[in-house]
């Protein structure tokens, strides 16, 4: 999985973060009885007032995971 646009949309470019730290955070994936698809939790948090959370399932097509949906939450 790509850290991209694709996937968490467009951001502005800021420098004022001061010390928060930024984090960002992957589920173990869970997979279907065919392992052909998967299910995963990402997100990112950049301090107290900033951050988002996606929910992502994957298809497994001609031997590349390919995201099929993504769900903010």
């Amino acid at each position: 999985i790509e850290l991209s646009e694709k996937v968490f949309g467009k951001r502005k470019s800021t420098t004022d973060f001061k010390s928060e730290d930024i984090s960002i955070y992957f589920s173990i994936p869970i997979f279907n009885k065919s392992r052909n698809l998967a299910w995963i939790k990402t997100g990112i948090n950049c301090g107290k007032l900033c951050s988002e959370r996606r929910t992502l399932i994957l298809q497994k097509i001609n031997r590349k995971w390919k995201i099929i949906k993504k769900t903010s939450g």
